[in-house]
Formats: structure tokens, sequence, C-alpha cells
């Protein structure tokens, strides 16, 4: 039998105080989906609301991005559609008019706006409930483990974490194809020196990081190849397959950490990608910006910065649905 407690959350304003808990973070131009199956959350899923002009996507986006590939691991009654902002709001709009969630038969159970500190009821049946949302709600605090203390963490605060502190990164042979791969290990398993920083940014090859990216992540769209890594030297490959299977929560804190040193585009626009892959939206963006203002014309990372805006998935298995671990 187990012994983890039930909490209920009873209304809106508690579920609304709960959802930056259940993501991780305060959402910002995004739109949340609590799936459940009866009474029981099974998935929160956070994505990007699509940019204004472009909100009626919102409603196929949700299908193909959260939806379906959800739909595959759990059973989904019903769910309950939080936007936020005004892209998100705006999103969350197109959702409760569109009919794909109901010919799928996914009961919309109920959507909710949230602006700043205030949130709203935009379903019919209640229309015009809402209020200051409260994240010391003593419901919330039991569903959270913080007490009082259980606030919501803003961009702001994921900013701070992710403010480059770059060393003086040496000069590095661009065309050092095996030194690059020492210095993306190294990055991947938290060792990296300022020499592997500088040869893993200036490697002339972008195989290397693009073998990295697929196998770790999966960061690969289809639009771009049907194969992952199949474009790919077979050295690479084999390099890629030797990699250290590592849990993705320590490949993210190994690459955040480098990205923060040595404040390259290459180092930051991995992350990003990484990030995205595993629904962290707000520390994708924030990553794109910093590979922005490090290199404005970064190809991958206006190509990201396209799927991401456009709230679309990185589709591709990881190194693990595609290889022996290990290179076995």
């Amino acid at each position: 039998m187990s012994t983890v407690p039930l909490v209920s959350l009873e209304s809106p304003e508690q579920i609304v105080a709960s959802v930056p808990h259940m993501v991780g973070h305060l959402p910002q131009d995004s739109i949340v989906v609590i799936v459940l199956d009866g009474r029981s959350v099974k998935v929160t899923a956070r994505m990007d609301a699509p940019p204004l002009g472009q909100h009626s996507d919102a409603p196929q986006l949700l299908m193909q991005g959260v939806i379906e590939p959800v739909s595959r691991r759990v059973t989904i009654s019903g769910v309950i559609i939080v936007g936020y902002d005004e892209r998100g709001v705006a999103a969350a709009r197109e959702v409760l008019a569109s009919p794909l969630l109901e010919e799928a038969g996914i009961d919309v159970l109920d959507v909710l706006a949230v602006e700043g500190p205030m949130w709203r009821c935009l379903s019919p049946h209640c229309e015009g409930c809402g209020g200051v949302i409260d994240y010391g709600d003593p419901i919330t605090a039991e569903f959270v483990g913080l007490g009082s203390q259980g606030a919501a963490i803003q961009r702001s605060t994921i900013e701070q974490d992710m403010a480059p502190n770059p060393v003086a990164l040496p000069d590095a042979d661009p065309l050092d194809t095996e030194r690059a791969q020492a210095g993306w290990l190294a990055v991947l398993t938290g060792q990296a020196q300022p020499d592997d920083l500088a040869a893993a940014s200036a490697c002339h090859d972008p195989t290397v990081r693009d073998a990295f990216l697929v196998a770790y992540a999966g960061c690969w769209p289809t639009v771009v190849t049907s194969s992952p890594l199949g474009d790919i030297d077979p050295e690479v490959v084999a390099w890629a397959r030797s990699l250290p299977a590592l849990p993705l929560t320590e490949v993210l804190t190994n690459l955040l950490a480098a990205a923060v040193a040595g404040n390259t585009a290459p180092l930051w626009c991995v992350y990003a990608n990484v990030a995205w892959r595993t629904g962290d939206g707000a520390r994708a963006n924030i990553a794109l910006d910093r590979t922005l203002e490090v290199d404005s014309t970064y190809r991958l990372a206006l190509l990201t910065r396209m799927l991401v805006d456009n709230a679309m998935r990185l589709d591709g298995p990881t190194m693990w649905d595609t290889f022996p671990q290990n290179g076995a």
C-alpha cells in the first residue's frame, strides 16, 4: 500500500496556484495542460504559446505536441488548460473554441487564464470567476510540501542562475575533431576546463556537435533528416555511441556550467536544445537569447528559435532508443 499522502485540489484557484510547482517555474506566454485519468493528475505539460496572430494554430500544436504523445503512455479522461499572459490566454481561447480535443475523445474540464497575479475562468460554465492567485493557500502549501514559502519561481530568478561569467578561453584549432570530441566529453561529464570549452566551441566540423545533440536528447527535427545520425561520418557515430549514459538532469547541469563559463554560441545552443527537449521552455528561451547575443547569425540557434517560437517538437529518438549503451 502506498504511504504517499493524497492531496485534493478542490478549486480552480488551488489548481492555478499549484501549476508553477508542477512544471518547476512560473510559466510565461505558455499553455499548460494538466492531464487527468479520472481524478488523478497523470502529467502536467507546458508548451510555449504561438505568437499573436498565429494563436489559431494552438489546438493543432497542442494535439501534436502534448495530447498525442502523452496518450501513448497514459489514459486521458480529461484535461485542464491554463493559458499564461497575452499569448497563452489567446491560445487557450482557441483551444476552448476548437472541436479537435472533443473529436479525439478528450474532455476539456476547465480553461483558465493567468495574467500577472490574477486568474480567471474562461469556460462557459463559470466564466467570470477569478481573483488573485494565493500561492500560500493551505491546500497548495500541503501539495508542494513547502508551507507558505512555496512561492512561484520567476523568470528573473532563472536568468540569475544562467548569467554568463565567461572565462578567458585559449585559442583552439577548429579542424581538430578529435580534440573537440574530448572537449564535448569533458563538458558532458562536468569536467570541462578552458581548453575543453575552447575546443568544443571552435570545432569547424558541426557533426561532432550534432552527434552530441542527437545522442543525448534526440534533438533533430524530422524535416532535416529521416535517420538520426544518418548523414554523419561513421567515426563520429561510433564516438556518439561511446558516450557514457548519464541522466538528462545531470547532463543539463553540466551543460549549463560549461555555457555559463564559456559563454559561446555552441555551448548555449546545445543547452537550449536539450532544455527544450526536456520540456523546460523557460530555460531554453533564455539560453537561445544568450546564444544570439554571442552570435546573432548562428544558424542552429535561429532554427531552434523558430521551432521554440512556434511550439514545435524536436522529433527523434535518444541514443538509448537507437544504440546499445556504451558502444556495446
